[in-house]
């Protein structure tokens, strides 16, 4: 049905490897333009099954640099989680 190459690519965005995951965190990061990254590893921090197949997870660090090589930002894997009080739980 597709050509050749798509099903692999189609795995490989589905269940990507750690530093693809990484790179795939700085999509709408910002708005400035990265000329290069730099992935850090990190410690694991879920094991579990996705479609029948055993995954790791790992909170690894990728930092965005740009053009004049100055570190623009850093961002994790692992996003952190709000909880907010219960007065504001439906609120904007």
């Amino acid at each position: 049905m597709f050509g050749p190459g798509v099903d692999e690519a189609i795995e490989r965005y589905m269940n990507p490897d750690r530093e693809l995951l990484a790179v795939l965190q700085l999509y709408r990061r910002s708005n400035l333009i990265i000329f290069n990254y730099k992935f850090q590893e990190g410690p694991k921090i879920y094991d579990g099954m996705l479609r029948g197949k055993p995954v790791s997870l790992y909170n690894d660090t990728v930092i965005a640099y740009g053009n004049d090589g100055k570190e623009i930002f850093r961002t994790t894997i692992e996003a952190p989680v709000y909880e907010r009080p219960a007065q504001h739980a439906n609120s904007i």
